[in-house]
């Protein structure tokens, strides 16, 4: 696949060329790997936010991959603050991708709390649920006093909800006293 070949050997603009030639969305939505990951996966890995934009305006669908990582997962995971921007920007049902859980109920705010990817904790804040637990029981803002995260902590606790607890009956306040980061 020519696209696949250029996204992988990072030829953005090619890519982009490939994808204006694209006489159907389906073409775009084919699985590439065995993970069944899409042109959309590989462009948020390898950080190309104008192929995103490209992608997303040609009908590219945001699938979900055999774990569940939609590419606003991967692009967090992998920190790309542009990636990240470009997907916020121009997906359709931002609110819905956002919210959407891995098979092991991490969202992409739960993704970039846990590897302190605090800008990009800032920039998912305002569309997203920051109150959603995942399998743990954990909230965004309890992965992020875990692992010491404090930019993410400070921006997370203006907007989460102290009343909500973890399996341990702990609120992200008892967290933040038992982490001895107050």
């Amino acid at each position: 696949n020519p696209l696949t070949i250029a996204i992988y050997n990072e030829f953005e603009a090619i890519a982009i060329q490939i994808v204006r030639h694209v006489d159907t969305p389906e073409k775009l939505n084919s699985k590439i790997n065995e993970d069944n990951w899409t042109a959309l996966h590989f462009a948020a890995e390898k950080n190309m936010h104008k192929l995103i934009k490209n992608l997303i305006e040609k009908e590219a669908l945001i699938l979900g991959d055999r774990n569940g990582a939609t590419p606003i997962h991967i692009a967090v995971k992998s920190g790309h603050i542009e990636s990240t921007q470009a997907l916020i920007h121009n997906m359709p049902n931002k609110k819905d991708e956002l919210n959407k859980r891995l098979n092991t109920g991490e969202t992409p705010l739960m993704i970039a709390a846990h590897n302190g990817h605090h800008e990009i904790v800032k920039q998912l804040c305002n569309d997203c649920d920051v109150n959603i637990k995942n399998k743990l029981g954990e909230t965004a803002i309890m992965i992020a006093i875990k692992y010491a995260h404090l930019e993410s902590i400070r921006a997370l606790i203006p907007i989460s909800d102290e009343r909500i607890t973890n399996k341990d009956g702990d609120s992200f306040i008892d967290l933040i006293f038992q982490m001895g980061l107050l």
